[in-house]
């Protein structure tokens, strides 16, 4: 048995989908699918970013280049610092 969550919200991979109406948002029509879908991926990565207080010329070392590591490789650089990506492939 899946918990009642894979029930109710997660089938992000289906054609539809159901859950609470807080839950979800309808795409403005300038956002493309293929944007949308890094949505979730980049407002992690931001999130972490913020939290982290990150400023130009700070050294950043991102463990990980997945998904989510990339993501904040990107915004790293974007926010002026210095980076350095490991990955055990």
């Amino acid at each position: 048995l899946y918990p009642v969550r894979m029930e109710t919200v997660s089938r992000a991979f289906a054609e539809y989908v159901i859950g609470p109406a807080k839950r979800f948002y309808k795409l403005p029509d300038h956002v493309s699918f293929e944007e949308a879908a890094l949505l979730d991926t980049f407002s992690v990565c931001l999130h972490g970013i913020q939290l982290s207080g990150i400023k130009v010329n700070d050294k950043v070392a991102v463990i990980g280049a997945g998904p989510i590591g990339l993501g904040q490789v990107q915004l790293a650089k974007l926010y002026g610092a210095d980076v350095i990506v490991t990955d055990v492939v």
